[in-house]
C-alpha cells in the first residue's frame, strides 16, 4: 500500500485557485483604473462647468449687496419701477430682510461739514460711509428691519421696516425712533469722528409708499442749514409750511437798498438777517427764491453805485451768487451776503471820506477867501454850496471837531494878528478889514483867542521885534 500525501494531490487545485484569484484581482484592478481614466476624461468639461457655476454663485452672493444698493438707489430717485409684487421678488432676490407689506419709515441722514469729511479720509471716504452704514443699521436692528442705502455726496437713506412687536419694548414709535437716531449719532461721533444731521420721515403702510415719500424727505432734509449739524428733522413739520403763503417783504427790501447806498453796513446787515430769517417758517424753496431776489438787490445796489459814484467793484462783483446746495448752514450763507456788504461799505465810506475832504477844501477856501465880508456866515456858505445850513454845520463838526463860526473867526484873527504887526494901523480899521462890524466884539474875540488885547498884542510883537 502506497501513502500520497493529501497536499500533493491537492497543490495543483491551489494553485489554480491562488492564480484564479490574482487574475480576478488584477482585473477588477485593471477595471477600476480604467474606469476611473475614462470617467474622468468623460467627466473633465462637466467638472469644469460645475465649477464655473460655484465660482459665479459665489460671486452673485459677494454681489448682492451691491445690487441691492443700485435697486434701491435707483428705486428712491425713481429711476427704477417698483410696483406691484415686482418689489416683493426684487427683494427676496437679493436677500434683504424687509417685508415690503409691512409698515416702513425713510430716515435721511446727511453728513455734516462734508467737505472737511472728505478731507479728513480722501481715498477711504466710501469706506467710512460704508462703516456709518453698518453702525446705523446695527443699532437699529433691535427694533427694525434695516437697509442702509448710500445716496451719493452727503446722503444715505435708511429704511426702517416694522419687526413683529416685542411685549418688552412698550416704548411709542416716535420717542423709540428718535432715541433710535440719538444713539446712532452718538455712535457714529465716537468711532468715525463725524457728526450727522437726521431727516424723519413719515411711517407709511408699505415700503412702496415709503419710497413714493423721498422726495418729500429730501426737501426736509435741506433744512439743516437753518437747524444746524446733528439736528432732528420732521418731514411731516416741514411739509406743514406747504400750507402756508410767503410775501416777499418789498419794503424791507427798500430799507436794505437805503442803507447799502449810504454805507450802513450794520443796520443793512440786519434788514438781510431778518429777511432771510422769515423764510426758515416756509418751504426751502422759498428761501431759495428769496436768497435769489437779495442777489439780484444786491447786484443792482453794486451797478448803481459802480455808476453814479464811479466807484471800483470789481472785487465785489466776484462771486455774487451763492452755491446754496453746497451750504450746510446758515451762517455760510450769512457770511457769504455779510462779506460782500463790508466791502460795499468800505468802498461808499471810502468815496464818502473823499467828497467829504472836498467839501472841507471847499468850505474853507471859501473862509479864506471872503474873511473880510461881514456878512460871511455858516448860511451864506451853505447857500454857495447848494446845502442845508443844518447839514454842512454838523458835518463840518463831524469832519473837523470845529464849529464852523469858530473857524471863521480863528481865519479873521490870524488876519488881524498879520495886520497888527505888519502894518500902523487903527485896531478898528483892522477889525473893519478883517470882517468885524463891532470893535467891541474884535476886541473880545481877539482876547479870547490870544490872551491879550489887541494893542497889547501889538506892543507885545513889536517889543519882541526891537529886542
Amino acid at each position: 500500500m502506497r501513502i500520497t500525501p493529501y497536499d500533493l494531490i491537492t497543490s495543483d487545485i491551489r494553485s489554480m485557485r491562488t492564480h484564479t484569484v490574482l487574475f480576478c484581482v488584477g482585473l477588477l484592478i485593471a477595471g477600476l483604473l480604467l474606469s476611473y481614466l475614462v470617467s474622468r476624461k468623460l467627466y473633465h468639461p462637466i467638472d469644469k462647468v460645475l465649477v464655473r457655476l460655484r465660482v459665479m454663485e459665489a460671486e452673485r452672493r459677494g454681489s448682492l449687496h451691491l445690487l441691492r444698493q443700485d435697486f434701491l438707489r435707483g428705486a428712491l430717485q425713481g429711476r427704477e419701477t417698483v410696483t406691484g409684487g415686482m418689489l416683493e421678488e426684487r427683494m427676496r432676490f437679493y436677500g434683504s430682510s424687509i417685508d415690503v407689506q409691512r409698515a416702513s419709515r425713510l430716515v435721511l441722514l446727511r453728513i455734516d461739514h462734508f467737505t472737511e469729511f472728505n478731507e479728513t479720509y480722501r481715498d477711504e471716504t466710501q469706506l467710512v460711509k460704508y462703516a456709518m452704514m453698518n453702525i446705523c443699521t446695527e443699532t437699529a436692528d433691535l427694533h427694525y428691519n434695516a437697509e442702509a442705502v448710500d445716496m451719493g455726496g452727503d446722503l444715505i437713506t435708511l429704511i426702517f421696516n416694522e419687526k413683529e412687536e416685542l411685549p418688552e419694548l412698550g416704548q411709542p414709535a416716535p420717542n423709540r425712533i428718535e432715541e433710535l437716531l440719538r444713539m446712532m449719532q452718538a455712535a457714529v461721533m465716537t468711532h468715525l469722528k463725524c457728526s450727522i444731521s437726521c431727516t424723519i420721515g413719515t411711517e407709511e403702510d408699505s415700503l412702496e409708499d415709503s419710497i413714493a415719500s423721498y422726495t418729500r424727505s429730501a426737501e426736509a432734509s435741506l433744512h439743516r442749514l437753518f437747524m444746524g449739524p446733528g439736528c432732528l428733522i420732521y418731514t411731516a413739520d416741514i411739509m406743514a409750511y406747504h400750507t402756508k403763503e410767503y410775501a416777499f417783504p418789498a419794503g424791507k427790501e427798500r430799507q436794505l437798498v437805503d442803507y447799502l447806498m449810504t454805507g450802513k453796513t450794520r443796520e443793512a446787515k440786519q434788514v438781510y438777517a431778518d429777511i432771510v430769517g422769515e423764510t426758515a417758517a416756509y418751504p426751502f424753496t422759498v428761501f431759495q427764491l428769496a436768497l435769489s431776489h437779495l442777489t439780484m438787490t444786491l447786484n443792482h445796489v453794486r451797478n448803481t453805485l459802480k455808476k453814479n459814484n464811479q466807484l471800483t467793484l470789481d472785487s465785489v462783483s466776484d462771486g455774487l451768487m451763492l452755491p446754496v446746495k453746497d451750504a450746510e448752514d446758515i451762517s455760510e450763507v450769512h457770511e457769504h451776503f455779510y462779506r460782500m456788504f463790508d466791502e460795499l461799505g468800505s468802498k461808499v465810506e471810502e468815496k464818502r471820506t473823499l467828497k467829504h475832504e472836498e467839501l472841507i477844501r471847499k468850505i474853507n477856501g471859501i473862509i479864506e477867501r471872503d474873511y473880510a465880508d461881514p456878512n460871511l456866515c455858516l448860511t451864506s456858505i451853505a447857500d454857495e454850496l447848494g446845502m442845508s445850513p443844518i447839514y454842512v454845520s454838523r458835518l463840518y463838526k463831524q469832519l473837523t471837531l470845529k464849529g464852523l463860526t469858530d473857524v471863521i473867526n480863528e481865519t479873521r484873527i490870524a488876519k488881524a494878528q498879520h495886520l497888527l504887526v505888519e502894518t500902523e494901523n487903527s485896531v478898528a480899521d483892522i477889525a473893519e478889514r478883517t470882517g468885524f462890524t463891532n470893535s467891541s466884539y474884535f476886541y473880545r474875540m481877539f482876547k479870547k483867542f490870544n490872551g491879550v488885547t489887541p494893542n497889547d498884542y501889538r506892543r507885545k510883537e513889536f517889543h519882541s521885534e526891537n529886542f
